[in-house]
C-alpha cells in the first residue's frame, strides 16, 4: 500500500530555492515509493499542487493540517532554514508546533536536511532542543547545524549530517535547452543573485553596480539578474541593473522551471550570489559559485566546497570583492574541476536523507547511487 507523507516547510512563498528543495525531497520520496501520496503545507496550496503534482493545504488552517496528519504515515519537517529566529520570532514556534501536532497524533516526525540557526532567543533555543529530542529522526544539511545542535545539548549521535535536498535535482535537466535569458553582446555570462537586505543599502548597491561594470570592462561579462524570491529580490535587482553604466544585463522576471534554470546556470561562467540556493544550484550545474554572504549558512556551504566568500555585504563599498570575483572567473576551469568531486559527495550525502525516511515508512532502503540514478 502506498505511503502517505505530510511535508512542512517554507513552501508556497514563491521562493525558488525552497521550491527546489521541495522538488528534491519529492524526487527522493518517489524513488522510495513511486505511489507515495504527499500533502504539502503551503502558503499557496493551489500553486504548490499544480507545480509539484501533490496534494496541498493551507499551512495556517488548523483543521486542514489536522486532517492531513490524520491520514499520514510520516511528517517531514524540512528542508531549509526553518528553525531560526532571525527572519521572525514565530518561525520556531510554528514549525515546532506542527511537529508536536503530528507527534501527539502518533505520526512519526523526521526533521530532514534542516539548516539550524541562528537561534538567538532563549525560548527558541529551548524549543529547538525539545523538538529535536522528540523527533524520530533528524538530519541536518551541514556540519555547522550539527555543531549548533550540540551546543544546545543534543547528542551528536542523534543527528545525521547530510546535505541540502536541492542537490537531488537532476543536474542534466537543462541539457540541450537554450536559455530564454540572453543579454546583448557575445561575452561570457555571469548570473547575479541578490537579496534584499538592510546592509545592501543604496551606497552598497551603487558600489555593486560599479564593480560589475568594472568586471564587464575587464572580462567582457554580461549579466543575468536572478531574483530567487521576487518579493524580496526583484526591486534590488532592478536598481543595481539600472545603475550599470555600460554592462549588458537582463533580469529574470518570472520564476523558471528547474530545466530552464539548469540551462541558464550551465551556460554561465560563474554565479555571483547572496542567495544560498543560487550558489547550491550553480555548483550542481557545474558552475563556480562566488558567494557574498548575508547569513552564516552561505559561508558554511562555500566551506563545504573549499571556497572562500568573495566578500561580505559590509565591505562591498571597499571593492576588494571585485578582485576576488575576477580571480574566480580567471580560474573558473581549475575551480570547477576542484569542486566537482565535492559536489558529487554532497549529492550522495543528500541521498542519505532517505535512509531514515525509508525506515520510518517501513520501505526498503535505496542506495545513494540508485536514488540519484548515478552511472
Amino acid at each position: 500500500m502506498s505511503r502517505r507523507v505530510v511535508i512542512s516547510g517554507y513552501y508556497g512563498f514563491d521562493n525558488m530555492g525552497d521550491e527546489m528543495v521541495l522538488a528534491g525531497i519529492l524526487a527522493g520520496l518517489r524513488r522510495l515509493d513511486p505511489g507515495v501520496r504527499v500533502t504539502v503545507l503551503s502558503a499557496h496550496p493551489a500553486a504548490t499542487a499544480r507545480e509539484h503534482g501533490v496534494d496541498a493545504v493551507s499551512r495556517t488552517h488548523l483543521p486542514s493540517i489536522l486532517a492531513a496528519l490524520a491520514r499520514a504515515d510520516l511528517l517531514i519537517s524540512g528542508g531549509g532554514s526553518l528553525l531560526q529566529d532571525v527572519t521572525g520570532p514565530f518561525n520556531i514556534p510554528y514549525y515546532v508546533g506542527v511537529m508536536e501536532l503530528a507527534r501527539l497524533r502518533g505520526v512519526p516526525v523526521m526533521m530532514m536536511a534542516q539548516g539550524i540557526g541562528p537561534v538567538r532567543g532563549r525560548m527558541g533555543r529551548a524549543l529547538v532542543r525539545w523538538a529535536v529530542r522528540r523527533a524520530a529522526a533528524v538530519t541536518v544539511r551541514d556540519p555547522q547545524s550539527a555543531r549548533l545542535l550540540g551546543d544546545l545539548g543534543v547528542p551528536g549521535a542523534a543527528v545525521g549530517v547530510t546535505a541540502d535536498a536541492a542537490l537531488l535535482l537532476d543536474p542534466g535537466a537543462g541539457a540541450g535547452q537554450p536559455s530564454p535569458w540572453e543579454p546583448p553582446g557575445e561575452g561570457p555570462l555571469a548570473v547575479v543573485a541578490l537579496r534584499g537586505h538592510r546592509l545592501l543599502d543604496r551606497r552598497a548597491e551603487a558600489a555593486l553596480a560599479r564593480g560589475l561594470d568594472l568586471l564587464a570592462r575587464r572580462e567582457g561579462l554580461r549579466y543575468v539578474f536572478l531574483p530567487m524570491q521576487p518579493v524580496e529580490d526583484l526591486e534590488v535587482s532592478r536598481r543595481v541593473a539600472a545603475g550599470l553604466a555600460g554592462a549588458a544585463a537582463v533580469i529574470v522576471e518570472r520564476r523558471p522551471s528547474w530545466p530552464q534554470l539548469a540551462a541558464l546556470l550551465g551556460r554561465a561562467h560563474l554565479v555571483i550570489g547572496m542567495r544560498l540556493h543560487a550558489l547550491i544550484l550553480a555548483a550542481l550545474a557545474g558552475t563556480v559559485p562566488c558567494g557574498i554572504p548575508y547569513d552564516p549558512k552561505v559561508v558554511s556551504f562555500l566551506a563545504q566546497l573549499d571556497l572562500e566568500p568573495a566578500g561580505s555585504l559590509a565591505d562591498l563599498a571597499a571593492g576588494a570583492w571585485v578582485d576576488r570575483v575576477l580571480d574566480c572567473h580567471r580560474r573558473r576551469d581549475q575551480l570547477a574541476a576542484r569542486i566537482g568531486p565535492r559536489v558529487a559527495a554532497l549529492r550522495r550525502a543528500a541521498a542519505l536523507n532517505f535512509e531514515p525516511a525509508a525506515r520510518l515508512l517501513d520501505l526498503p532502503a535505496v542506495s545513494p547511487e540508485n536514488l540519484l540514478a548515478l552511472g
